[in-house]
This record gives C-alpha cells, structure tokens and sequence, in this order.
C-alpha cells in the first residue's frame, strides 16, 4: 500500500491522502505479460461486480489516455448516480518501455540476456467513493452486505423497565445465534429512541435490521427491514432465522447489482455521429 498525497481534491473520488493497492510483475515473453494484464482486469471486474455489486465495462483506452509509457492500457468503468462514468481501476501492458528505460533484463533459457514484459495494475480508495455515489440515495449510504461492516443491525424497542430487560435478554441470545453466521451489532444504547437509531443505521447503509419489541418477543418472532428497498418484512419466525436472513442477504447484494445495472442501461445511448453525442450529452 501506498501513501500518495494530492493538491486537488473532489468529494469521496479525490482526497488529501489516499490508499491504493498495486501490482507489478515481470515476464519473459509478451504472451506472458498481456495474460497477466487481462487476467488483472478480470480480477478488478470481479471486485466490482461480485463484491461491490457495481456493474461495470471493461475495455482499452484510447492511446491519448493510456498511462504514460503503457503499450496498452485497459480499465473497468463504473456509473454514478449523477450519470458520469467513474474509472474504477486500471491494468496496464508495459511491453518493454521500462525494461528498456531502467535495464531490467534477464536471461532466457538460451543464455542470451533479454529485457522483461512488465505489467502494472491498481486499484485505490477512490472504490469508497465509488460505493457511496455509486449506490447511495436521499437517505444515505447502501452498502452491500458483502462488504458491509455490519450485516445486520438489531433495534430493541420498549417502554419500560420490564420490557427493557425482557427485550435485550431476548436480543442478547438472538445476537449470539446470528452472530455465528453474520456481522452483527446489537444497539442498544439507552440514550436514543428507536426512530433515531433506524435514521442512524440508515444513513451508515447496513444491510439488514432486526426490529425487536415486547408482541416480538412474546411471539418468538421479528420484524425485518431492508436498507436497499426500505421493505420490512413482519412477525418472521426466531426458528429457522438464520437461513431467512441467509436467502435475503443473497437477494439483498443481488439487489443492489440489478438496481445500479438498470440506472446504467436507462442512462445509455449510442450515438451514430459526433453531432448526435453533442446532442445526447446537451
């Protein structure tokens, strides 16, 4: 990892000091180096996609905006919700421009001395940014659960005495249970209600929250509320919890995939001719 800093800034893209993760490798022949590239790009789309849930395109630049001294540049392209397209990470062929540049050779198997095919490729914090204009609306962050800190949520809601010490004993065990199988945090500060918590736990985008009160735990049962739809699902057996919220975390990060891939394709068009982009882009 690298600590790089930056004299322009631009909110959750471009900050005062960011973090990347980056590659490099060296081969001996050019087949070797471009495999190595493409497989890179794969690599990056499978973060994107599988584990962001953020659809993206994969292809080459064009030779004004390949990285300086690249043969070949590709990248995965994302779209935020304001419409722009945001570059996502980057995998480069080097041919032997830096072989050459630095003598980095070696020797073949025939004994003569070569110079390597490089590759580089990275990806930086700009994927935070990525998560939150990528998925985020009015109400805050979305997060899919995979990458999620927090999976779950639970919210213990009572009146009295009696019922707090009813409620959180029965939350404490549920905690426990879930806990095994997910990532699970029991809020249960005394010092804010139960509205300003779902307001809270919405804003930080957590996947899932479990709604408990007194009828819940006198009927073994939950209420559930997605992040992603805000649809809550009630009185959902304590029996057989884990496998439910199993199924729903899988429909929940597929979810979130379909719902920025249909923005993107409803904010696609192909133009035939230069004026039509000008068009399109007015």
């Amino acid at each position: 990892n690298v600590v790089r800093w930056e004299m322009r800034t631009r909110l959750f893209l471009r900050t005062a000091e960011f973090l990347w993760q980056e590659g490099h490798t060296a081969h001996a022949t050019a087949e070797e180096a471009e495999a190595e590239t493409r497989t890179m790009l794969e690599c990056y789309k499978t973060l994107a996609e599988d584990w962001m849930a953020l659809p993206v395109l994969t292809g080459e630049k064009t030779a004004n905006e390949r990285f300086a001294g690249a043969d070949r540049t590709y990248c995965i392209e994302a779209m935020m919700r304001d419409g722009k397209a945001l570059q996502a990470g980057t995998s480069h062929f080097l041919g032997q421009n830096f072989a050459k540049a630095f003598d980095i050779q070696f020797q073949d198997k025939d004994g003569n001395l070569e110079y390597a095919w490089q590759t580089s490729w990275g990806v930086s914090t700009r994927l935070v940014g990525a998560i939150v204009l990528g998925h985020g609306d009015d109400k805050g962050l979305i997060l899919p659960p995979k990458i999620a800190p927090y999976q779950i949520v639970i919210v213990p809601i009572y009146k009295t005495e009696e019922e707090r010490v009813q409620v959180c004993d029965y939350v404490d065990k549920l905690s426990a249970e879930l806990k095994g199988k997910f990532r699970v945090h029991f809020d249960n500060r005394d010092n804010h209600t139960p509205g300003f918590k779902f307001n809270y736990w919405e804003q930080k985008g957590v996947p899932i929250r479990l709604n408990v009160g007194p009828k819940d735990v006198a009927n073994d049962v939950v209420e559930i509320a997605r992040r992603d739809t805000r649809e809550k699902i009630r009185n959902v057996a304590r029996a057989g919890l884990v496998n439910e919220l199993s199924g729903l975390m899988d429909n929940v990060q597929k979810s979130i995939f379909e719902s920025a891939l249909k923005f993107r394709k409803d904010n696609t068009v192909t133009a035939s001719s230069y004026d039509e982009l000008k068009a399109y882009l007015n």
